[in-house]
């Protein structure tokens, strides 16, 4: 399977783009060859892949409206980013569970690039395919906006109207990618089937089962869990917890078990960023999850039973320990 920056090479005739740490010279080349230097000082160089890629998928927002060539060379080297990057660490999954109030057309895409990788690593998937899983969550919902503005960032309810025409978006992403070449025929798959369900309930096609792209099932299950704990005009967001707790209780039927299974795996029961009490009256903030312990994640302690007592800011892996445990999630905190 070829990687996105070689499809782009020979599609385009320009020079491939980088993958992994490498494709951050695509937008900061060093001025030394040693300023590429691998361990630290590499990691601290490295673009701001979340804001480099909201930047690009505003860009794409606007080239689809103005009804003009849609080209994805600087997107597939965000794509790139991205997987390297969540392969590496949380810190980009850190901003997802954040509760963002930007503009969800541009930061759902980013999210579900992000989140889509997560998932994609404990399925396994090895680099090429979470490079490709990066660019498909980028570009999952490029119909939205062939869409009017006015009627996608409606802050009331939709009509049955206003609902069916939201709905053609996957056929609209569908035709904007078809135009990139057959190259990308794995892409515009992606994006019309994303809204198809594991029990035939979805659209447009009423695809089911097997019948759908593996990553289409992947991208659509991480764009509901995104679109949950984020902030909509319509809503407040929900707690990354209770949202894991829906999806498991309520969606079972509507997403297959290996990929629920996978979500819980690599997020945990108790997602980043969660805050919860446990049986001895601390509260902490979970900061590292482990798929072999989703129920025992890693805690950052913010409040002891003495407040001012000297274990406060301690770290606790509550996989290391039978005595503590979680009792209760604390209620998020809204985002400024």
């Amino acid at each position: 399977m070829p990687r996105l920056t070689d499809i782009i090479r020979e599609q385009h005739d320009a020079a491939p783009a980088p993958s992994g740490a490498t494709a951050a010279a695509a937008f900061h080349a060093p001025s030394r060859p040693e300023a590429a230097a691998a361990g630290r000082a590499a990691v601290l160089s490295e673009p701001d892949w979340y804001h480099l890629a909201k930047e690009e998928v505003l860009r794409l927002g606007q080239t689809v409206r103005q009804g003009a060539l849609v080209r994805i060379d600087s997107l597939a080297q965000a794509a790139a980013g991205i997987a390297a990057s969540v392969q590496r660490d949380d810190a980009l999954l850190l901003k997802v569970f954040s509760g963002s109030d930007d503009r969800f057309l541009v930061t759902n895409p980013v999210h579900v690039a992000i989140l889509a990788v997560k998932i994609g690593i404990g399925l396994e998937y090895d680099a090429v395919a979470l490079e490709r899983l990066a660019l498909a969550g980028l570009l999952h919902d490029a119909g939205m906006f062939a869409l009017p503005e006015a009627l996608v960032m409606k802050a009331g309810a939709l009509t049955p109207e206003e609902r069916a025409r939201v709905q053609t978006h996957p056929q609209l992403g569908w035709q904007i990618l078809n135009g990139l070449g057959p190259s990308y025929g794995w892409l515009a798959a992606i994006a019309r089937q994303e809204h198809e369900r594991w029990d035939g309930q979805g659209y447009p096609d009423r695809l089911q089962g097997d019948q759908i792209h593996d990553h289409a099932q992947l991208i659509g299950l991480v764009d509901v869990f995104d679109a949950m704990i984020s902030p909509r005009p319509y809503r407040r967001r929900i707690s990354p917890h209770h949202t894991i707790k829906h999806l498991l209780v309520n969606e079972k039927q509507t997403f297959s078990h290996r990929l629920l299974k996978a979500l819980v795996g690599q997020l945990s029961v108790y997602p980043l960023d969660t805050a919860v009490r446990l049986n001895t009256g601390e509260v902490g903030t979970v900061i590292r999850v482990s798929p072999r312990h989703p129920l025992r994640p890693v805690l950052r302690i913010e409040q002891t039973v003495e407040p001012d007592g000297p274990t406060s800011g301690r770290i606790l892996d509550l996989g290391k320990t039978t005595l503590v445990h979680i009792v209760e999630v604390l209620k998020p905190t809204e985002p400024k």
